[in-house]
């Protein structure tokens, strides 16, 4: 075996554990992003970028790889606690930071996750993209197969170990895809943000995380970068090429957070991805805030109501309540209103909730959020009004039309037929007169 982290026994504990005393904070820089490449501050529960440069620019992922190799390796490896037997096939070509794994070695799967998340072991990702696939070339086909199920349209793997390769690049947004999957991993996450782990299966070692944030152990600058107390996960490292990479989960003031910060410089000796992450979390966190850019109590128009009993207009308020993760330094001028009616008027009787349109809130022309239009008070029925309105209406209507047309040609025909009987009748008189006199003046 390679060099190993000395038992828990060799590093009092007290130095490794989250700080439990708070201390006075400071009030935060801005950060300076002069010193890394890409940057990107997400706020997950608000589904919120806070901050961002360069996110979508072509990068070398270098360590963050792994995140990727211990996702599929945690799904596709069916029990992570039966022993693997290290063979020299599986260790063929290992270099970088590895832990130092032999031929006929024995490991588990889990063993390996969590060695591949503490100490970034590249031999540990070798061993575990062999036993879950059966081959690195057929492990990497299925890392580009989920990383197009993730929608890392810009994202291309060649290794499950994050060395470099000039064909392997992605951005900061499709990072923040992969690390929302590996966060969604709860026992993922867990590991990825522990100070250490113990390893039974591994003659009962304990297993520090070089992660600044997470311990002590491997912070050699001098600096106290520890954050355990706000950061909780995700990973850590680098190559020459690509530059410091640090993906950082963190929950601060109630919110949870993902920041990534790659092509980290140094600073007078000392790398700036920690100072940088440390200062979004505190500092462009505070720049934010709820808005309620819409309440549910808010008349948003009134409409026009039919045969209401002693009312005419009924007034339309948002069903729910929208509110927003947003900078405070938001002009609202930019945040518009657009009200979408079914209906132009109402009819009585109107009831308490029932929906008449809809209304959406858009920002800078994109779309936050929308929710129904809804009647808040019931309406009753006007009777006599509506009674005259219904007859009104009945006079008018094609129905009344064709009966009154019925009846003036029924009267009409009447009058006819009437006079051509009254004509005849008269004509059959002045028949018989006529015979009367001819008979008369025979006589």
């Amino acid at each position: 075996m390679g060099a190993e982290a000395p038992e828990s026994s060799d590093l009092p504990e007290s130095e490794d554990a989250p700080l439990t005393q708070e201390k006075p904070e400071k009030e935060p820089t801005e950060a300076d992003l002069t010193a890394a490449d890409t940057v990107l501050l997400y706020c997950i529960d608000t589904d919120t970028v806070l901050r961002e440069k360069n996110a979508d620019g072509k990068v070398f992922p270098a360590t963050a790889v792994k995140l990727m190799t211990a996702l599929l390796a945690y799904e596709q490896i069916a029990d992570l606690k039966a022993e693997i037997t290290v063979t020299s096939q599986m260790l063929k070509g290992v270099s970088g930071s590895f832990y130092g794994f032999s031929a006929g070695d024995t490991v588990t799967g889990e063993d390996l996750i969590k060695l591949l998340l503490l100490r970034k072991s590249n031999d540990a990702a070798l061993i575990l993209a062999h036993t879950a696939a059966g081959s690195v070339e057929a492990f990497v086909a299925s890392m580009n197969e989920k990383a197009k199920e993730l929608g890392m349209t810009d994202t291309f793997f060649v290794n499950p170990t994050g060395l470099h390769d000039n064909a392997m690049t992605t951005t900061a947004k499709d990072l923040l895809k992969l690390s929302m999957a590996f966060y969604s991993c709860n026992q993922l996450h867990e590991w990825s943000g522990a100070g250490y782990l113990s390893f039974p299966g591994m003659g009962g070692k304990t297993i520090y995380n070089n992660n600044y944030f997470l311990s002590r152990y491997y912070n050699g600058t001098g600096e106290d970068y520890l954050y355990s107390d706000v950061v909780d996960g995700l990973i850590n490292g680098g190559t020459a090429q690509s530059g410091d990479v640090l993906l950082t989960s963190a929950t601060y003031k109630g919110l949870h957070y993902i920041a990534i910060v790659l092509g980290g410089k140094k600073v007078n000796e000392l790398p700036a991805c920690y100072t940088i992450t440390k200062q979004l979390i505190q500092k462009d966190t505070q720049n934010f805030h709820y808005l309620k850019v819409l309440r549910n109590a808010e008349v948003v128009c009134e409409l026009p109501v039919k045969f209401g009993d002693g009312v005419d207009y009924a007034a339309v308020f948002a069903k729910e309540t929208l509110e927003y993760y947003l900078p405070k330094s938001l002009n609202l001028d930019q945040i518009e209103k657009k009200v979408e009616l079914s209906t132009r008027s109402l009819i009585a009787p109107v009831h308490e909730g029932d929906r008449v349109g809809k209304i959406s809130v858009y920002l800078n022309g994109t779309l936050l959020g929308e929710t129904d239009l809804v009647v808040q008070s019931n309406i009753t029925r006007s009777g006599a009004e509506y009674r005259i309105t219904q007859a009104a209406k009945f006079l008018q209507s094609e129905k009344f039309l064709k009966i009154a047309s019925v009846v003036v040609l029924v009267g009409v025909v009447y009058v006819l037929a009437h006079s051509l009987y009254l004509g005849q009748k008269k004509k059959r008189y002045q028949n018989y007169q006529r015979n009367q006199r001819n008979q008369r003046n025979k006589k």
